[in-house]
């Protein structure tokens, strides 16, 4: 998973045309593991398991989630630094709230997991 993560940064975030600050690395970090612990407890869990988020499901049960999450996680980064101009504290509460429903999402398929 760090390997992935550590890819992941590398290629994406160089190239794009804004400074990298800490809360984007969190969310990269956040969806990476929401990713990561996803595709896994599909893996493991059969039938009995699915993903709830409709956007996600499609691509939850094989690899194609990695490319999902980052793309998606871009544009989270994108639309934060574009309102970072003029509205600070909104863009750094959006970025906040995906890094907790990421985090949340994570550890609820760590629960699943243990079961």
């Amino acid at each position: 998973m760090t390997t992935r993560l550590a890819l992941l940064l590398a290629l994406l975030i160089p190239a794009s045309a804004w400074a990298v600050k800490p809360l984007d690395i969190a969310v990269y970090a956040a969806s990476e593991f929401d990713g990561a612990t996803t595709y896994t407890v599909l893996q493991d869990c059969g039938n009995r398991c699915y993903e709830t988020n409709l956007m996600v499901r499609p691509f939850a049960d094989n690899p194609s989630i990695f490319p999902v999450m980052t793309l998606t996680t871009w544009g989270v980064n994108h639309m934060a630094h574009k309102l970072r101009a003029n509205h600070r504290n909104l863009a750094a509460a959006i970025q906040v709230i995906v890094i907790g429903a990421h985090v949340f999402a994570g550890n609820h398929n760590l629960a699943v997991a243990a079961k």
